[in-house]
């Protein structure tokens, strides 16, 4: 079944129609590199995490395996500012600032000035790691995310808390 569920996902049409990714460079990112960052980014944006006008401060370093999918893929799928320095991070009134980092970057970086944390983490990690945001497991060979906990749905007054499915 999850097999047929990721075919199905892979044969989408906005899916196939991948753009072209660039470096800061300017150089072309290989297909199937870019193959990976454009999946990412369409299982991310398919999600209610990232809304229109949101901000996102990446903490990930430039090496990491996800680091490209939130720097270089997101900001060219969908049009989102992208920092990855908390120094030129533009805090404004009525946009979401969404932090992605692992659990070292997040927890160091200071007092929280973000709205969402995304606890990026390999998915071989036998060890918990610390519970800050929402987390995010990622292949650390090919920089696939394999999972994505997003935030529990509004629920109707009196049901607060029961999460259902």
């Amino acid at each position: 079944m999850l097999d047929l569920g990721a075919e199905a996902f892979a044969t989408r049409k906005r899916v196939i129609a991948m753009p072209r990714f660039r470096t800061p460079g300017g150089s072309v990112i290989p297909a199937e590199t870019a193959r990976v960052l454009h999946f990412n980014a369409m299982r991310i944006l398919e999600t209610s995490l990232l809304h229109e006008g949101d901000a996102i401060l990446c903490l990930l370093p430039p090496e990491h395996p996800v680091a490209r999918t939130f720097t270089l893929a997101l900001p060219a799928v969908r049009n989102m500012e992208v920092f990855t320095e908390i120094g030129g991070v533009k805090k404004r009134s009525g946009r979401r600032l969404i932090a992605v980092g692992d659990a070292g970057t997040l927890a160091s970086s200071g007092p929280p000035i973000w709205d969402l944390a995304i606890n990026v983490q390999a998915a071989e990690h036998s060890v918990p790691q610390p519970a800050i945001g929402l987390t995010a497991g990622f292949d650390p060979v090919t920089g696939a995310l394999l999972t994505l906990s997003v935030p529990d749905p509004q629920m109707p007054e009196g049901e607060e808390g029961n999460q259902v499915g």
